[in-house]
């Protein structure tokens, strides 16, 4: 992975290091993106604990799938999809 202190790696980077084996490196993802998506989590489930549990889930999922993910298609839109499902089913267990 060839960063600069100009430019950050890329989500694909990053993503072929933790396939690679630099499985520390999934770090920066959720550092790149834990708070846009409890933002997300917040506004369909309302409450905090449940927003963080959602998006918990949510890097615990890509990280076990990750080498399901198709990289012809974004990142983020795939991380959000999870996201989205994690929040469905956290509301439909307490409705």
């Amino acid at each position: 992975m060839t960063t600069t202190p100009d430019r950050p790696p890329t989500d694909g980077e990053l993503l072929t290091a933790v396939l690679s084996g630099q499985r520390e490196k999934f770090a920066e993802i959720v550092r790149r993106y834990q708070t846009p998506l409890l933002r997300l989590a917040m506004s369909r489930l309302g409450r905090q604990q449940e927003a963080e549990d959602a998006v918990q889930q949510t890097f615990l999922n890509a990280f076990r799938w990750l080498n399901t993910y198709d990289s012809r298609y974004s990142f983020r839109t795939w991380l959000w999809t999870i996201l989205i499902n994690n929040c469905n089913r956290l509301h439909q267990k307490s409705a």
